[in-house]
């Protein structure tokens, strides 16, 4: 998000809402990244994250990893973090592009 006051980055996606939280995560090791500007995946999760999939629980296992405090959604998106807090968008990690509900590579 970016702030009404006109607090953003060019080319980031901004920072995140207040009631969400997110990781970025190493997706070799499983763990966290912590250093600015360094890829992982996003994470993600908040009240309005979606439950899951609609009568698909498998599909549902696999795009959430599971903690203590509440699943997290994980986008397939590679993002970095820069020390303001802003988030860029690096790369797609997952393959598959839904497009009018149509699946394609």
């Amino acid at each position: 998000m970016t702030t009404k006051d006109g607090d953003g980055r060019h080319g980031s996606i901004g920072k995140l809402l207040p009631t969400f939280e997110a990781r970025l995560v190493d997706t070799d090791t499983g763990k966290d990244v912590m250093d600015a500007g360094k890829a992982g995946e996003l994470w993600v999760r908040g009240p309005s994250v979606m439950k899951g999939y609609y009568k698909n629980p498998e599909a549902t296992e696999g795009t959430f990893a599971p903690d203590p405090k509440g699943r997290w959604f994980k986008t397939g998106d590679s993002a970095t973090r820069d020390e303001g807090g802003f988030y860029r968008i690096a790369d797609r990690l997952k393959e598959l592009i839904k497009y009018k509900g149509f699946q394609g590579k």
